[in-house]
């Protein structure tokens, strides 16, 4: 898995690829998909697990919450911390913070970059309230263009998506429920760049990428196990 200094220096253009060519579609249908999966919620403290820049974390204040974002990342939570926001320098796998405080924690497109699943989501159900919910955003196994970027970076000495890791709807949702999280709603999103007119005008006939958009969302209640 990439390390500290790798997303570090990743930061320089992390945002900036949201900018260029299908970035701002891509970001305005990663967006729209966030506040679908928080329409029903109540704004409350909101925890943003590898913030990086705060991009998305953005998302939610402007739906009312107060974000505290956390990364491990000391150049993204430079950028995070320019953007206005309360962020800290920590480690996803050991968060500092009491247990049962957030009412709702963000978790988007970090944990298949994560070095243990396991520990990430142990985290997650330790801070989050119960009733509180987990906003989960992971890659697509099933999508034909992350295979592509996969086999693209397999190619390459340095690459974000060399080692990360893909999952599948179910598989995700039996995981989670591992973890006394309980999936209560789900979409997917960006099929691929060339599509995005076309999978944006189908959204307002009310159709979606069903479950082979290159992002997975999904949002799952903290139940007692």
């Amino acid at each position: 898995m990439a390390g500290r200094e790798f997303w570090s220096r990743m930061a320089e253009g992390y945002d900036e690829w949201f900018r260029v060519e299908a970035g701002p579609l891509i970001y305005e249908a990663e967006a729209s998909a966030l506040r679908r999966m928080a329409e029903e919620l109540k704004p409350g403290l909101m925890l943003d697990v590898g913030c990086g820049t705060g991009l998305f974390s953005q998302v939610f204040r402007e739906l009312g919450w107060r974000v505290l974002g956390v990364d491990y990342a000391l150049g993204m939570v430079s950028r995070a911390s320019a953007r206005g926001l309360e962020v800290v320098l920590a480690d996803g796998l050991h968060l500092p913070f009491r247990p049962s405080l957030f009412d709702s924690v963000l978790l988007f497109t970090v944990l298949e970059f994560l070095s243990s699943e396991e520990e990430a989501l142990k985290e997650v159900c330790r801070v989050l309230k119960p009733g509180g919910s987990l906003i989960l955003g992971v890659h697509n196994r099933v999508n034909p263009w992350n295979l592509y970027r996969r086999f693209k970076a397999g190619r390459k000495s340095s690459s974000a998506y060399k080692n990360v890791r893909f999952y599948g709807p179910l598989g995700l949702k039996e995981k989670l429920e591992r973890f006394s999280l309980k999936p209560c709603k789900s979409t997917s999103v960006v099929f691929h760049p060339k599509t995005l007119r076309l999978e944006r005008w189908l959204r307002r006939l009310g159709l979606e990428a069903g479950w082979f958009g290159s992002i997975l969302l999904l949002r799952a209640v903290k139940v007692h196990p």
